[in-house]
C-alpha cells in the first residue's frame, strides 16, 4: 500500500504479543502504548486516522536535501524574495506538525509489544511531539525513558532543521534527537551539510561532530567548510566551529581552530570581510550583548603605513550612539605628524531630558579624507555640542551649546563657545543666546596669521528674543511682534588696540572713526521692537498678501578702554524703519481629462524699502546681501540695516498631472528693479549711500527650474541662472536620475556654481567651478554589475569669468576622483574588485591636462562567503560617501 493508499477496515485483535495489527494505519498517544493487548474497536476513530494520515508531508524515502529543496518555478512567492533569480533554485521550510490533544503521537502500519516497557513498530512509522516530528521504518519505544529508537529511512523535523540519516533517538517529550550518518538543513539560511553525528540536546543546543556544510547548490559545493564540532545555539542564533577547513572545489585552503557565525541577520564576534588591495583592512567585529557591539580594524596603506580604527556602537531603550576612533600607528615620514580622529555621536533621554550629544575632533584639516577614502571633506573645526530639551506642562524646552576650536593646521582664527536657550507656548516664544569667542593661540600658525583688530566681531553676550506670532488683529489683520535686547562686545586686548591707534594705520583709521563712531564701540545694547502686520485676501485659486513691518531700534554704545568720549558723536543711536510688500498668487487648473490636468502658477512680488540715509549703528550681526535676491523684503540678513529697495520679482510655474503625479514641473522667474538702490557696502566694510546718478532700470538674471519624471525610476531635473547683462549662463545644474528602486542606480550630473577657493597662502577667492559627476551602479548581466563614478572640477576667478570674452573649454576640467570596480554574485559566494584614483596635485589652473600627474590610486578586494557571515568593507563605504544615489547591492544576501 503506498503513502496515499488508505483501507477503512479495522479488526484489532487480542493478544499483540507476536501478533501485528491488520489494519495499515493507527494513531496511538505515548500514554496508552502500555494497553495494546486489550481489544480496541477502531471504526470512530477512522476519521482521525484518515486526516492525520493526509497531514503527514514528509517523503520519508528522500533525504533532508531532497525533501526541502525545490525548483525555482516551484518557490513560493514567499522565498522568492529571498533568493537571487539566478540561482537555480532554495530550500523551503517545512511547517512542523502539532496534534492539540496529546504531547506526542504514533502513527504506524504495524505494532507488537514486546515487554512491558517495550514496544515495537514498523511500516511507515510517524511520529509527532511538541517540536519534533519523526519517520522511520521501524522504531522501538520505551516507555518508561520515552525514548523512540529509529532506524531506515529516518528523517527528523525540528523547527531549526531537517535531518536524515540511518539510525536514531528521538524523545518527544522533550525535544531530544540523536541521528548518526546525517544529512541536515537549516532552510531558513539555505544551508545544509552532512555530520556523521547529529544530537539536538534541546530546543536551544543542536551539536554536529565530524560534519561539513556549505550555502550553494546541492552537487556544485563550490565552498564548504568542514569542521570537528559545530554547536548551534538557536536562543542566541550563533553557530561556533572547532577546527575548521575552508574548501574551494574540494581543495582544503584555510585552517581556523576556531570559527563562529551568526543564524540570522544578528551580528556575531569574529572577523568580518576583509578588503585586500594596494593596503589591507582586516576588521573583527565583537557582539558584546544583543544592544552593544565594537568593531576594530587594522588598516594598512602606503600613504598612513599602519593605522587602527575601532568603532563602538550601543542602543538601549533610552540611549543610542556611536563612538569612532582612528590613529596612525606608524610614521611614514620622519617629520609627519600622526594623524587621529575621534566622532561620537549620542541622544537619548536622561531624567526625563531629551539629548543629543556630537563631538569630532581630528588632527589635522586632511585626516577626515586619510580615514575615508572617497571623501573630499576638509574638516576646519574641532566641534562639540550638546542639546537638552524637556517639555514642562505646555512649555517646549531646549538648552544648546556648541563649541568650536581651529583645528592645528586651519585658516580659522578663532575659538568659541555658543549657548542658546529657548522656551515656546503656543504661538509665543523666548530665546537667550550668549556667545564668547577668543583667539585659538595656536603655535603652529604660520607667521602673519594671527587675527587682526578688523577679524574681531561683535558677540551677543546676551542676547534676548521674545517672539509672538498670528496674532489676531481688527479688520482680518493678523501681527507678529518681536521684542528684542542684545548686549554685543568686542573681546579686544587692550594691546592689540593700543597698538592699532599707535602706528600711522590706526591714527588713520581712528581719524576716520571720528565721523563713524561705531568703529571703535567696543561694547552695544541693541533694543528693538518689530512688528509684522499682514492681511490675506484668499479665494478658491488666488491669494493676496499685503504686509508691513514697523522697526524700532535704540543702540547705546560703550569703549572698554575709556576714551569712547573723545568722539564726536553720541552714544546713543535711535533707529525708525519701515518696508513693506504685497505678494499676489494664482493657481489655475486646467483639465484635460479624467487622468490629465495642467496647472498654472503665476506669482507677482513687489518689495519696498525707503532710503534711510542716517543709519550711523554698528551692524552688530548679519550682513549685507547685494546681489540680486528675488521675493525678498530686505537686503540685510539682520535687523541693524534697512538698505532702500523698490523691487519687483515675478515668476511663473506650469505642472502637468497624469494620474495625480506631477509628470512635468517648470518654473521660470524673473525680477525688475523699479529705483536706485543707493546704500551700498564698501570695499572697507562700511555701509554709505552712493549718490544720485543717471540711473536706468535693472534686470535680474532669469532663474528657471525643469523637472521631467519620465517614469517613476527615471527623471531629469534643471536650474540655471542667465545672466541678463552678459548674455551668459551664471550658475547652471542638471542632473538625470535612474532609479528603480530595487538597488540599481545612474545618475548623471552638471554644476556651475557660484563658489570659493583657496590660493597657495590660504586665502579666499571669489569664484566660479564648473563640476560634471557621472556614477552607476548597474548589472551587465543576471549576476555581475557595473560600479563606477567620475568627477571633473574646474575653478575661474570672478575677474575672469566677469569678462565679455570669458569662454568656457572643456580642456579647463581635471579629473578629481575616479572610481571603477566590479560585482560578481554566485548563490553562495561574492566578490567585489574596486580601484579609486584621487587627485594628488593641487589644483592648477594653467593645465590643460583632463587628467592630473599624479594621483593616489588604492585597489580593493572583497570577498564574501553567504552563510558564514560578514562586514561591510571598505568599498560599500566609499560608494555611500560618493553619494551618487547608491543604495545598496542588487543581490539579495538572505
Amino acid at each position: 500500500m503506498t503513502k496515499k493508499e488508505y483501507r477503512d477496515s479495522f479488526d484489532f485483535t487480542n493478544g499483540l504479543q507476536r501478533q501485528s495489527v491488520r489494519f495499515r494505519r493507527f494513531w496511538l498517544s505515548s500514554n496508552t502504548l502500555s494497553h495494546l493487548n486489550p481489544p480496541v474497536r477502531t471504526s470512530s476513530v477512522a476519521s482521525l486516522v484518515l486526516t492525520a494520515y493526509f497531514l503527514s508531508s514528509i517523503a520519508r524515502a528522500d533525504s533532508a536535501v531532497e525533501q526541502s529543496w525545490r525548483n525555482w518555478d516551484m518557490l513560493p512567492d514567499s522565498e522568492k524574495v529571498n533568493i537571487a533569480p539566478y540561482c537555480p533554485g532554495g530550500f523551503v521550510v517545512i511547517p512542523l506538525q502539532q496534534m492539540p490533544e496529546q504531547k506526542t503521537r504514533f502513527l504506524f502500519d504495524n505494532a507488537q509489544r514486546t515487554s512491558d516497557t517495550q514496544t515495537e513498530f514498523s511500516g511507515n512509522v510517524h511520529i509527532v511531539g511538541d517540536q519534533l516530528n519523526a519517520d522511520s521504518d521501524y522504531a522501538v519505544y520505551i516507555n518508561g525513558e520515552e525514548t523512540a529508537r529509529l532506524a531506515g529511512d529516518v528523517s527528523v523535523l525540528l523547527p531549526e532543521a531537517l535531518i536524515s540519516g540511518e539510525s536514531a533517538i528521538v524523545k518527544p517529550n522533550n525535544d531530544y534527537a540523536l541521528m548518526n550518518n546525517a544529512q541536515f538543513v537549516f532552510a531558513d539560511r539555505d544551508i545544509h551539510g552532512t555530520a556523521d553525528e547529529l544530537e539536538r540536546q534541546n530546543k536551544k543546543i543542536f551539536v554536529a561532530r565530524d560534519m561539513e556544510f556549505t550555502r550553494c547548490t546541492p552537487g556544485t559545493s563550490q565552498w564548504s567548510m568542514s569542521s570537528s564540532k559545530l554547536r548551534v545555539d538557536n536562543e542566541q542564533q550563533i553557530a561556533s566551529a572547532w577546527h575548521s577547513t575552508l574548501n574551494v572545489k574540494g581543495i582544503p585552503v584555510m585552517y581556523v581552530p576556531y570559527v563562529s557565525f551568526p543564524l540570522n541577520d544578528q551580528p556575531k564576534t569574529g572577523f568580518l570581510t576583509p578588503t585586500l588591495g594596494s593596503g589591507l583592512t582586516v576588521p573583527y567585529y565583537i557582539n558584546l550583548a544583543p544592544n552593544y557591539d565594537d568593531t576594530v580594524a587594522l588598516n594598512y596603506t602606503n600613504d598612513l603605513g599602519y593605522t587602527g580604527q575601532n568603532e563602538f556602537r550601543f542602543l538601549t531603550k533610552a540611549h543610542s550612539g556611536t563612538n569612532s576612533i582612528a590613529y596612525q600607528l606608524t610614521d611614514v615620514e620622519e617629520g609627519d605628524i600622526r594623524r587621529w580622529s575621534i566622532d561620537h555621536h549620542q541622544s537619548g533621554t536622561l531624567a526625563g531630558i531629551g539629548y543629543n550629544l556630537s563631538t569630532a575632533w581630528f588632527s589635522d584639516t586632511n585626516a577626515n579624507i586619510a580615514f575615508n577614502p572617497g571623501t573630499s571633506d576638509e574638516v576646519k573645526y574641532q566641534n562639540t555640542s550638546l542639546k537638552l530639551n524637556k517639555k514642562l506642562g505646555a512649555f517646549n524646552n531646549s538648552l544648546s551649546l556648541q563649541y568650536l576650536q581651529p583645528v592645528v593646521d586651519s585658516v580659522e582664527k578663532f575659538e568659541s563657545l555658543t549657548t542658546t536657550a529657548s522656551t515656546s507656548y503656543d504661538n509665543t516664544s523666548l530665546s537667550l543666546v550668549t556667545k564668547i569667542q577668543d583667539e585659538y593661540q595656536n603655535p603652529d600658525r604660520p607667521e602673519g596669521s594671527k587675527a587682526a583688530l578688523g577679524d574681531y566681531k561683535y558677540l551677543p553676550q546676551p542676547a534676548i528674543t521674545l517672539a509672538h506670532k498670528k496674532t489676531p488683529w481688527p479688520l482680518g489683520i493678523t501681527g507678529t511682534e518681536q521684542l528684542q535686547y542684545g548686549h554685543f562686545q568686542k573681546d579686544l586686548s587692550r594691546e592689540i588696540v593700543v597698538t592699532q591707534l599707535n602706528d600711522d594705520k590706526g591714527t588713520e583709521a581712528q581719524n576716520n572713526a571720528n565721523r563713524n563712531n561705531q568703529y571703535h564701540a567696543t561694547i552695544v545694547d541693541r533694543y528693538h521692537v518689530q512688528a509684522v502686520l499682514s492681511r490675506p485676501f484668499k479665494g478658491k485659486s488666488w491669494s493676496i498678501t499685503p504686509t508691513w513691518t514697523g522697526l524700532a531700534t535704540r543702540y547705546q554704545l560703550d569703549n572698554e578702554f575709556d576714551n569712547f568720549s573723545a568722539f564726536e558723536n553720541s552714544k546713543e543711536i535711535d533707529q525708525l524703519a519701515w518696508r513693506a510688500n504685497i505678494d499676489t498668487r494664482a493657481t489655475i487648473t486646467l483639465p484635460i481629462d479624467s487622468n490629465d490636468k495642467y496647472l498654472v502658477k503665476p506669482r507677482l512680488y513687489y518689495s519696498y524699502a525707503p532710503l534711510f540715509k542716517d543709519q550711523h549703528s554698528p551692524v552688530v550681526e548679519g550682513d549685507f546681501v547685494n546681489s540680486f535676491v528675488l521675493f525678498t523684503d530686505s537686503r540685510f540678513s539682520g535687523i541693524d540695516r534697512v538698505a532702500d529697495m523698490s523691487r519687483l520679482s515675478g515668476s511663473l510655474g506650469y505642472e502637468w498631472h497624469h494620474n495625480d503625479q506631477a509628470v512635468v514641473t517648470i518654473n521660470a522667474s524673473k525680477g525688475i528693479k523699479l529705483a536706485q538702490e543707493r546704500l551700498m557696502k564698501t570695499a572697507t566694510g562700511s555701509i554709505v549711500a552712493e549718490p544720485e546718478d543717471d540711473w536706468t532700470t535693472e534686470y535680474s538674471d532669469w532663474n528657471g527650474s525643469a523637472k521631467l519624471q519620465f517614469t517613476d525610476a527615471l527623471s531629469l531635473t534643471g536650474n540655471v541662472s542667465y545672466d541678463h547683462k552678459w548674455q551668459q549662463a551664471n550658475t547652471y545644474s542638471a542632473v538625470l536620475s535612474y532609479q528603480p528602486g530595487d538597488g540599481r542606480v545612474l545618475t548623471l550630473s552638471g554644476v556651475k556654481a557660484d563658489t570659493k577657493d583657496t590660493d597657495s597662502e590660504e586665502n579666499d577667492i571669489d569664484g566660479f567651478s564648473h563640476e560634471f559627476m557621472a556614477g552607476a551602479y548597474l548589472p551587465v548581466y543576471k549576476n555581475i554589475a557595473l560600479m563606477s563614478y567620475v568627477n571633473f572640477y574646474d575653478f575661474a576667478k570672478d575677474s575672469e569669468v566677469n569678462q565679455p570674452d570669458y569662454e568656457f573649454r572643456k580642456e579647463d576640467l581635471q579629473l578629481e576622483q575616479a572610481l571603477v570596480g566590479i560585482d560578481f554574485d554566485a548563490c553562495c559566494w561574492n566578490l567585489r574588485l574596486a580601484m579609486l584614483s584621487v587627485n594628488a596635485d593641487a589644483f592648477d589652473q594653467n593645465t590643460d591636462a583632463l587628467f592630473p600627474v599624479n594621483t593616489k590610486q588604492t585597489y580593493y578586494f572583497e570577498f564574501t562567503l553567504k552563510g558564514l557571515g560578514g562586514g561591510i568593507g571598505s568599498i560599500e563605504n566609499i560608494l555611500n560617501r560618493l553619494d551618487f544615489g547608491y543604495s545598496g547591492k542588487i543581490f539579495n544576501y538572505q
